[in-house]
This record gives structure tokens, C-alpha cells and sequence, in this order.
């Protein structure tokens, strides 16, 4: 009988063989990227795949001690998943504060060179200890500072602006990312939230080295001329205070500091007479099929603007085509990126040409006039000309022909038309009966008063509704989808009207011509525009401030 300890290293032998067997993974390991002098960092490089390594001549980087502390052989479980290998590890001690980048580690297996990958360290000044009361002196209390950053202390109407909120601090161990909790006041700026990771650096202040760390970046698109002030929102930080014998994590809120900004108008020389408020440095690409079409059939023309500028409010190219042709248009792919103080993006524009007549049709280029800030002056990019070649007759408006020549008729069975016909009245004259008892119902309770009827009205609207209110439109309003921020106009208006009692009669008459506008817009049959857009926003953010301030 085989015993269960034979069958046990049998397995254990397997799953070693196994892994020996696949390819060489190398896995490049940092446990903290920022460390104070003296102390130091544990580098490691785990390696799968192979039964033996050699370690190659460790780099050599000024400032920093580069320790290696010896090879070993671990089996873990990680996610539900085995791994086994090696495990070189590296303690990393700065001599002094600044940045560090560790070079690839040379690694040689079975006679071939691999290399770890590169990893960098931040070394600060040992963390200064905060005096409590009662307890004395022990050390020099945290430096903290705020520090707001412009990409630009001057732009045009309509360029992109960079804001990007930093904390210089002498060592605060954070427990998790910045949150942010109340967004910039920019009244006239399209504003969004920008996803942005930046390492920590070191920066002087007054003689002394602080940490820097990145809090929050917003991209602002101005939209009104003259001194413009940017008034910072908030953030929460989440972090390990030093003092403390058991180390819990603490929150503190931080009020962004404010801004100021110079915005310039757009030169009225050079402005084309189909410019509509682009404003970057542009490309243009233009794609459709060339062959030969067929009336009433749809043909799509895709244009593709891409480079550095505004892509949050960008307007479509123009293509106006002749009588005969109608036109949908429609947007693809959209993006905007971040590099350095520039906002790249791309951004799809579809147009859909329906010919509704035969013949050679020339559809006219694809025009894009945008103003570029780097030379302060407008430009236009031109494409080659949409030709159509469409064949058919228009007189049958697209109606398929059977084998015979003769036109597809339908049969029509009158029995069910009659069936059809009272079944729509029957279920009007149903809709009419529910409407009159709910209106019998509503008058009844207004005379002789609903059964907790002031209980809604006490729990009215509290000031984190008003907040999220103000997140909701301003992130709407700084979109590229001007059906969503209407959708979130009519909403929170909605809302604020249902509050019983705490509106005063000139507030709730604003709120009555907000949303009677934004029912024009959505029923009306045109489009919102950037300015509008503005204009709206503005004026429902001004209310939620006068709300929030009633509001306890």
C-alpha cells in the first residue's frame, strides 16, 4: 500500500518539475517608492521558470546604497493561483534626498542574459515628529504648504487650461489617495476632472527640502475674456499620523488655493466665416468608400480630427452638400490625453450622405477652421472634394420592384384596421377616466390635506442633495454630450421644484424658466450650443449656492 507521504512529495515534486518547465517569467518587485535618509526599501526580483540563476554585476547609481541580501526559493499561493521560483532581493538605502533610478539588474539563465526592469526611489529628509500638547517637545513640527500650478498664466478664449493642485509637506505618510469632496468654482470655465498619476518629487521652499505630492488636475476651457478667478475646491487626505503608538488612519480636508488667469479674446483679422470656436493645433483626415452608390442608399464619410487643443467643446467640420443629398451626422471615437502641459486628443465625425437622385454628385470638401494659439492665427484645412457616382431611379423613392417589374403591393385586411382603431380608443378613453380620478383624488386631498403630507415637506432638500447637485452639473456641463447635460437640467430642476416650502417666489420662478427653456431645447427641434451651455449651467449653479446657504 503506497503511503500518503509518497504520494504528498510526488505532487510537490510535479508541480516543482512543472514549474521548471515553463517559460522564465521576471518580475521586478519595489515595496515603497519613497523612503527617509537612513532608512531604506526592499527591492526584489522573483523569477519563475528556472531551476538556477546567476546574478550579473550589480548597477551602481551615486547617493544610493545598493545592498544585495541573498537568493531564495518561495511557494506561494496568490489568488488563488501557485507560484514558485526565486527570489533575489536588494536593499536600497539613499545617501542623501532626491530621486533615484535603479538601472535593469543583469540576470543570466541557462547561458541567456535577462534584465529585471528599472525602478525609481524618492528619498526625503527623515520625517519631522509633531508636537502634541502635553506630551512636549519632540521635534519639529510637519511643514505643510498648498501649491496650485497653471500650465499657462495667459490663454486665448477657448484654449484648454491646465490646474493641477499639489500639497508640499515634510513627510506625511499617506494612508490612500487624495479624494476629491467639493469641485473648483469656475464660473467661466467649461470644467472637467482629469485622470492624472504623478510621482512625488522633492522641492525647496525657503531653504528647506518638502515632499510634493499631486492632489488633483482639472482641465478648464474659458470661455469669457478678461481677469478670470479659478476658487479651489476641496480634498479629502487620508493619513498615518507618527505620534501614535498604534498607527489608525486620520482625515483631513484641504481647501484648494485660488487662481487667477488672464483670458484673451480671439482676434476678429483672419476669422473665417465658417469658424464656430475651435481653438488647438489641428490634422485632418478623411475617409469614404469611392465606388459607385446607388440612390437612396447610405454612404458614410468618416472624418478624423486629431492633434493638441480643445477636444471638450469641439465643433464639427462642415461639409455642405448640394440639393439631392441628405446629410446625418454623428460622432465616433473621442479622446483626450495628457502629456505634460499639453491636452492631446482625437476625436470621430461621421457623416451619413443619403443621394436621393442619379448622377455624378459633387458633394464639395470637408472644411475645419480652428484658431491655433501658437501662431495667433486662424487656419483652415481643406479635404479633397466628396464625389458620388449614384445610380437608380428616384422616382420610386426606394421601393424594391418584384421578378414582374411591376411595384410590391401590400394586402390590406380592413377587419384588423377597425380592431386596431378601437383598441386606441379604448385605451384613450381608459388614459382619460385614470387622469380625471387622479385629478378628483389630487383636489380632494388639497382641500382636506394628505395624511403625512408634512412629512415630506420637512425632509425637504439637505445640503449633501445640493452637492451633488452642483458635481452632477458642473461634470455635465464640461462634457462633450449636450443631450446629457439637458437630461440633468431637467432632473435636478425637477428635484428643486418638488421642494415644498423652501423656495421663495422668485427662486421658484427662476427654476420655472429654467426648465421651460430646457424644454424648448429638447422639443424645439435645434441644438444647444457651448454658450448656452454656459449660460445655463452658470445660472442653476448660482441657485444651488443661494440653496446651500438656507440649508443646514
Amino acid at each position: 500500500m503506497i503511503r500518503p507521504g509518497k504520494i504528498f512529495l510526488a505532487c510537490v515534486a510535479l508541480l516543482v518539475l512543472g514549474k521548471a518547465a515553463e517559460a522564465v517569467d521576471i518580475e521586478t518587485v519595489l515595496d515603497r517608492d519613497r523612503v527617509s535618509v537612513g532608512d531604506s526599501a526592499t527591492l526584489q526580483v522573483k523569477i519563475s521558470g528556472a531551476g538556477g540563476v546567476e546574478l550579473g554585476r550589480i548597477p551602481s547609481v551615486p547617493g544610493l546604497a545598493i545592498d544585495y541580501r541573498g537568493e531564495s526559493r518561495s511557494f506561494q499561493w496568490i489568488n488563488g493561483r501557485t507560484w514558485y521560483g526565486i527570489v533575489l532581493s536588494f536593499a536600497l538605502e539613499p545617501e542623501r534626498t532626491g530621486t533615484f533610478v535603479v538601472p535593469p539588474i543583469p540576470i543570466t539563465i541557462k547561458g541567456t542574459e535577462y534584465r529585471s526592469k528599472s525602478v525609481k526611489l524618492l528619498a526625503v529628509k527623515g520625517a519631522a515628529r509633531v508636537s502634541r500638547p502635553g506630551h512636549g517637545d519632540s521635534g519639529s513640527a510637519k511643514k505643510v504648504y498648498k501649491q496650485t500650478v497653471l500650465s499657462k498664466e495667459k490663454v486665448y478664449t477657448g484654449e484648454p487650461l491646465l490646474v493641477r493642485y499639489y500639497l508640499l509637506h515634510s513627510g506625511i505618510n499617506f494612508h490612500q489617495a487624495p479624494v476629491l469632496r467639493e469641485l473648483p468654482e469656475t464660473k467661466w470655465f467649461v470644467q472637467r476632472y482629469m485622470e492624472e498619476k504623478a510621482e512625488e518629487s522633492v522641492e525647496k521652499r525657503d531653504g528647506e527640502e518638502l515632499v510634493r505630492t499631486h492632489l488633483a488636475t482639472f482641465l478648464l476651457v474659458p470661455t469669457m475674456k478678461g481677469k478670470q478667478a479659478i476658487r479651489g475646491g476641496e480634498i479629502v487626505v487620508s493619513y498615518v499620523s507618527d505620534n501614535d503608538f498604534m498607527s489608525f488612519p486620520r482625515q483631513a480636508r484641504i481647501d484648494l488655493e485660488k487662481a487667477e488667469v488672464e483670458v484673451m479674446p480671439l482676434p476678429e483679422e483672419g476669422r473665417p466665416t465658417d469658424f464656430n470656436g475651435n481653438v488647438g493645433t489641428f490634422t485632418m483626415e478623411t475617409e469614404y468608400d469611392k465606388k459607385p452608390t446607388k440612390v437612396y442608399d447610405e454612404l458614410r464619410v468618416r472624418v478624423m480630427v486629431k492633434g493638441s487643443g480643445n477636444f471638450m467643446t469641439l465643433a464639427p467640420p462642415v461639409l455642405s452638400a448640394p440639393m439631392g443629398v441628405k446629410v446625418i451626422k454623428g460622432t465616433g471615437d473621442a479622446r483626450i490625453d495628457l502629456e505634460g502641459n499639453a491636452v492631446k486628443g482625437l476625436k470621430e465625425f461621421i457623416y451619413t450622405l443619403v443621394p436621393e437622385k442619379a448622377g455624378d454628385i459633387d458633394c464639395g470638401p470637408v472644411r475645419f477652421s480652428f484658431f491655433d494659439p501658437l501662431s495667433g492665427s486662424y487656419r483652415t484645412l481643406v479635404s479633397e472634394k466628396i464625389l458620388l457616382s449614384v445610380s437608380g431611379d428616384a422616382s420610386r423613392g426606394g421601393m424594391d420592384l418584384d421578378e414582374g417589374g411591376g411595384p410590391v403591393t401590400a394586402d390590406v385586411n380592413y377587419f384588423w384596421i377597425v380592431f386596431i382603431i378601437l383598441g386606441v380608443a379604448v385605451v384613450a378613453g381608459a388614459v382619460m377616466l385614470w387622469e380625471r380620478r387622479k385629478y378628483a383624488d389630487f383636489m380632494a386631498m388639497k382641500k382636506n390635506g394628505a395624511p403625512g403630507a408634512e412629512t415630506a415637506r420637512s425632509e425637504g432638500i439637505t445640503r449633501a442633495n445640493l452637492d451633488e447637485f452642483m458635481r452632477e452639473i458642473t461634470f455635465s456641463a464640461g462634457g462633450a454630450d449636450p443631450g446629457e447635460f439637458l437630461r440633468s437640467v431637467e432632473r435636478i430642476t425637477g428635484r428643486i421644484a418638488s421642494w415644498s416650502g423652501g423656495l421663495s417666489d422668485a427662486q421658484a420662478e427662476r427654476v420655472r424658466q429654467i426648465k421651460e427653456r430646457v424644454y424648448n431645447i429638447r422639443y424645439g427641434g435645434y441644438t444647444i450650443g457651448a454658450e448656452e451651455v454656459k449660460e445655463m449651467s452658470g445660472e442653476l449653479r448660482d441657485l444651488i449656492k443661494e440653496l446651500r446657504s438656507a440649508v443646514k
